[in-house]
This record gives C-alpha cells, sequence and structure tokens, in this order.
C-alpha cells in the first residue's frame, strides 16, 4: 500500500517538475543522462515508521560516465553495465523545508523525511514540486558539467563518496596526458594495487578516446 501511494504522489507532482529537464523514471527512480554520458538520479525510498503516514526520503546522486567505468573495469572487454546509483560519485538527502519535514511526537527521528496522509497530500506534493523545480533539478543540471561537479566536490566535503583527488582523477581523466594522470595519482595514499588498477584503466581508456 505504502509503495502505491508513494508511486502515486510521484507521478502527480514529482514526474511533472522533472520530467521537462530529461529524467525519465522507471519505479520509484528517475534518472537524468547528459550527453557526455554522466547520469543523475533522484531516488525516493519508503521508510515503514508510522501507520498514518506515508513517510519517505528523498535523495539525488551524480554518476558520472568515467566513474561508473572505473567501477566496472573488469567488463570493459565487453559490455559496461547500465549506470545505476550504486555508483555515486557525489549526492545528498533531498532535505524538506521546516515547515514540512516529518516530526513525530511519539519517536525520535532524524529530520531527513518526508511525509504524507490524505489530509497533507496535496500541501507536500506542492512542496516537493517547488522544491524540485526551484533547487534540485538547475543544480543537478548544474553538476552535470564535470568541472562543476568537480568544485562542489573540492568545497563540500559532505556530498562527497570519494576523496576530492581521487574523483579529479576519474572526472579529468580524459583531459590529462598519461604522465599528468601519474602524477595526480602519486599524490593519493592508496593500496599499490589499486594504484596500478587505476593506471591500467586509464591507459586503456585513453587509448579509446
Amino acid at each position: 500500500m505504502i509503495v502505491k501511494q508513494l508511486d502515486d504522489i510521484l507521478k502527480e507532482y514529482v514526474t511533472p517538475a522533472v520530467k521537462p529537464a530529461g529524467f525519465k523514471k522507471k519505479g520509484s527512480t528517475y534518472q537524468l543522462t547528459a550527453s557526455s554520458g554522466d547520469s543523475a538520479f533522484l531516488q525516493f525510498h519508503p521508510r515503514r515508521i508510522d501507520p498514518d503516514n506515508v513517510v519517505f526520503e528523498a535523495q539525488w546522486s551524480m554518476v558520472p560516465e568515467p566513474y561508473w567505468q572505473w567501477l566496472n573495469r573488469e567488463y570493459l572487454v565487453a559490455d559496461i553495465p547500465a549506470p545505476h546509483p550504486s555508483g555515486v560519485l557525489a549526492g545528498s538527502r533531498i532535505l524538506p523545508p521546516d515547515a514540512v519535514v516529518y516530526r513525530p511526537e511519539t519517536m525520535k527521528v532524524l529530520p531527513v523525511y518526508w511525509a504524507f496522509n490524505d489530509a497533507s497530500r496535496t500541501a507536500i506534493g506542492e512542496v516537493m514540486d517547488l522544491t524540485l523545480r526551484t533547487e534540485i533539478v538547475p543544480n543537478i543540471q548544474r553538476l552535470l558539467v564535470r568541472d562543476n561537479l568537480l568544485q562542489a566536490i573540492r568545497t563540500n566535503p559532505s556530498i562527497r563518496r570519494w576523496g576530492a583527488t581521487k574523483a579529479e582523477l576519474v572526472l579529468t581523466v580524459d583531459d590529462l596526458s598519461i604522465d599528468e594522470f601519474e602524477e595526480l595519482l602519486s599524490r593519493i595514499d592508496l593500496n599499490p594495487f589499486i594504484k596500478g588498477q587505476l593506471m591500467a584503466w586509464a591507459e586503456i581508456r585513453q587509448g579509446r578516446n
């Protein structure tokens, strides 16, 4: 029941807000893919913690094509799987505004959840629509430019899912010479085996580009 109720509000309020930007819906996940192959995802996860409300968590994530290829490097001789939010390089929760954040009286929860019931459904849907149109979608469109994403990763540690210099390696691999890539790699404290794999991946990738 909760899954259908969440899906219904996504179709009514989220899809119209993000579809004009090019997002495509699959289940409770929306994906936008840039011409570079980099992908952005919006995900909405139900939380079964309140029988009187549909409680859910929302998040955005960035999956750049080079990072996804690096994560799936064992498939380079075959086909790389389709991008998936599990390959997030940067991301964050989509926090509800204070006026609508879920604050139950009977339990303590972090102020990160959205929630609605029959009485609040329209109001919550409209806030979701506004938040996505005015904040989240413009931010994602900006971060689909790799230079912007790298800058955000450098300056905002809370969104990064890999170290800033390691993120720079995968985001600039197509712009660096092999010598430059190796020099940047030398600045990172990594297992020698992983360093060797990164070098081999960069050489293969640059040989293909």
